[in-house]
Order: structure tokens, then C-alpha cells, then sequence
């Protein structure tokens, strides 16, 4: 089971590395290379001092900016994902490994006939791998934050408003999503709905890629079956119609609904920051990765046998959003987002390896249902 999980972690950082490269080859860095080359010969060359007339540009960003920026915080993100990573397979190897000892012990009592079996102990550690496995990845300060800590970096600069960051998860096989993880967790989560009452959350299930949307009002305005259930997307509607356009982030945030902050269950008006007007979402999810086994896939329920059930294979969505449109910049940030994703999902998908898709946990479950059951 660990050699597996470290062979997929492998598998995912190879595919982050081909990513950064292919990257920097798109930029032309290759040309930015052989320019910088030209000048430091000429200039050992030459006792004068030689003056660039043109600087150095690519795709309208400088180049030394965003690629000396980027891939520095890029690889903090990994450097500080790389120890937690570790740490957290060992945690629930360990737990897991607990767990299996229990079981063959509590089975084998069970199968001999003997009375008064306790299943006590077992029960705890399931339930202890279950919660102490969700802490250390959504938990305030723990992987998660300090994940959404770098992502912040990343874009930080750009607006005076900070981007928010969530982890949409699917309560049941039928689509239904939930906030896993929302960053700073400034309001309560709502109750898991249809994927299909968010059409950012609906067009990643159901086509497996990103989606993005820069101005969320006019989309809302020229796309009829756009649906967002926190929007009055009526109410907004009559105002376009109206008004032509909705300038200010005060106007906005009265046709979004009411939230519960921290842990009351009183609502109050939307906040203006948790109404974004420009929104990405990543999938996070194996399916793209090439050379997974069928066994693999048909293990962890990777296989689709038509596009309809493409959600399936997604077990997590990495949602962005900001309060300003067009924040995003697609050609730059739907590749880091990917990167983002990939290497946050690796505690997703080991977490569900050890409950959701474990055996021994699973029969451990049965188990314990089985004698409580005959007593």
C-alpha cells in the first residue's frame, strides 16, 4: 500500500515538473536564454558600456518578473508539501496498520464462537483514523492552511482583495458537493447540493477540466442557464436589464443570499469579499494521469463507461474566486492551478485510500455491525 502511494506521488510530481517545463519552452525562455547569452558576450567583448533600446518582453508580462516569482513560489509550494506529505502517509500508515491488528483479532474471536467479544476498541480507531486524517488536512492551521498560505503568495499583488480558496467535495456517488475546506472557514458551510445547482461546479464534473469565468454578472446576463444558488440570478437579471451593468461591489452583494459566520446559525448579509465576480475551479483527480493500470482505476472507481458519468472520477474540486472581474489570468493561472490541485489532492486521495477505498477498513466496519447486530 505505501510503496503504491509513493509511486503515485511520483507519478504527480513528474507531471508538475513537465508542466513547469513545458511552461518555460511556451514562454520562449529558450530565446530569453540564448538573448541574455549574446549580451554577456558582447559586453565581455567590449570595454563600453552597451544600452538595451528594446527590453525583453513575452506575451505583454517581463519575463525575469513572472518566471523568477512564479517558479520560486511554485517551489516553496512543493518544498513545504514534500515534509507534510511524508509525515501525513506515515501517520495513517501507522493508524491504518492499528486498525488491521484489531480487526484480525476481534474476527478470529468472532469466527471461534466466543461470547462477549468487544468491539469497543476498534470502533475507537476507525473513528479515530477517520477524524484525526481530516484534521491534519482541513484543519485551521494545518496542511490545507498552510497550502492556501503559499496560493496567496501567488496572487498576491495583483488586487488589494485577497483571493479566496475552498475545497468542494462529493458527499455520495449522485454528485452531491460540500465545503471540505474553505480558507479561514469565515462562514459556516452550507448543506451538500446538487452539483448541478452551480454551473462552475457542473461543467468540471461533467467535462473533467477547468472551469473559469472572469464576470460572473455577465455571464449571468448573456448565459440563461447559468445558476449559482447563493445568486438572485432574477434579481440580477431585472437589474442588467435596468441598469446595464453593475458597477460597485455594495450593489452586487445585495442579490446574493444571506450566511451563517463562524459557528452561529443566525444569518446575516453577505460580506462584499464573499461575493466573487470572477471564479476558477480546478478538478482534482487522477484520470488524466497516463499509465495507470485498469485494475488501479477499476480499485478506485477511475473507470467511466460514458460521459455522463465523468463526475465520478472526480473526487474534489479546488475552487478560487475573487470580489474583482477578470482577477484571473487564464493563460498563467489555470497551469499553476493544476499544480495547486494536483499536489493538494494527493492528501485527498490518500485519505480515501485508507477509509473510503480500504478493505480492511471496510470489513473492519462490517465487522463490528455484524456482532453488535447478534447481541
Amino acid at each position: 500500500m505505501v510503496g503504491a502511494l509513493f509511486v503515485i506521488s511520483l507519478i504527480i510530481f513528474n507531471r508538475i515538473a513537465i508542466r513547469i517545463t513545458n511552461h518555460l519552452i511556451d514562454r520562449e525562455f529558450p530565446e530569453f536564454i540564448k538573448h541574455k547569452i549574446q549580451e554577456i558576450s558582447v559586453l565581455l567583448a567590449s570595454k563600453k558600456k552597451i544600452k538595451l533600446t528594446k527590453p525583453i518582453r513575452f506575451n505583454c508580462y517581463n519575463i525575469h518578473n513572472h518566471h523568477t516569482n512564479s517558479l520560486k513560489l511554485l517551489g516553496k509550494f512543493i518544498c513545504v508539501n514534500q515534509g507534510e506529505l511524508a509525515q501525513f502517509i506515515y501517520i495513517a500508515g501507522e493508524k491504518h496498520k492499528n486498525i488491521k491488528e484489531e480487526y484480525l483479532q476481534v474476527k478470529n474471536n468472532f469466527e471461534s464462537g466466543k461470547t462477549h467479544i468487544h468491539t469497543k476498541k476498534l470502533a475507537e480507531l476507525c473513528a479515530e483514523l477517520k477524524k484525526e486524517l481530516y484534521d491534519m488536512i482541513a484543519g485551521r492551521d494545518k496542511i490545507y492552511d498552510k497550502c492556501s498560505n503559499e496560493i496567496l503568495n501567488y496572487f498576491g499583488g495583483r488586487s488589494k482583495y485577497g483571493v479566496r480558496i475552498c475545497v468542494k467535495a462529493q458527499k455520495d456517488r449522485n454528485g452531491n458537493i460540500f465545503d471540505y475546506y474553505r480558507h479561514g472557514w469565515s462562514y459556516s458551510s452550507e448543506e451538500p447540493i446538487p452539483y448541478s445547482e452551480n454551473t462552475g461546479c457542473e461543467e468540471v464534473l461533467k467535462k473533467g477540466r477547468y472551469y473559469i469565468c472572469s464576470d460572473i454578472p455577465g455571464e449571468i446576463k448573456n448565459n440563461l442557464r447559468y445558476v449559482n444558488p447563493r445568486i438572485d440570478i432574477i434579481k440580477v437579471r431585472e437589474y442588467l436589464k435596468e441598469h446595464g451593468e453593475i458597477k460597485n461591489h455594495r450593489i452586487w452583494s445585495n442579490f446574493w443570499s444571506p450566511l451563517s459566520y463562524g459557528k452561529s446559525e443566525e444569518k446575516t448579509s453577505a460580506s462584499p469579499e464573499s461575493c466573487y465576480m470572477s471564479t476558477l475551479i480546478i478538478p482534482m483527480t487522477l484520470t488524466h494521469n497516463e499509465g495507470l493500470t485498469d485494475d488501479f482505476k477499476e480499485h478506485f472507481e477511475l473507470l467511466k463507461h460514458n460521459d455522463h458519468e465523468m463526475h465520478r472520477t472526480i473526487w474534489a474540486l479546488l475552487c478560487f474566486d475573487h470580489v474583482e472581474k477578470n482577477f484571473f489570468v487564464e493563460e498563467i493561472d489555470i497551469i499553476a492551478g493544476y499544480m495547486f490541485a494536483d499536489i493538494m489532492a494527493l492528501y485527498y486521495i490518500n485519505y480515501l485510500m485508507y477509509v473510503n477505498f480500504s478493505k480492511t477498513f471496510k470489513n473492519a466496519e462490517i465487522l463490528i455491525n455484524n456482532i453488535r447486530g447478534t447481541k
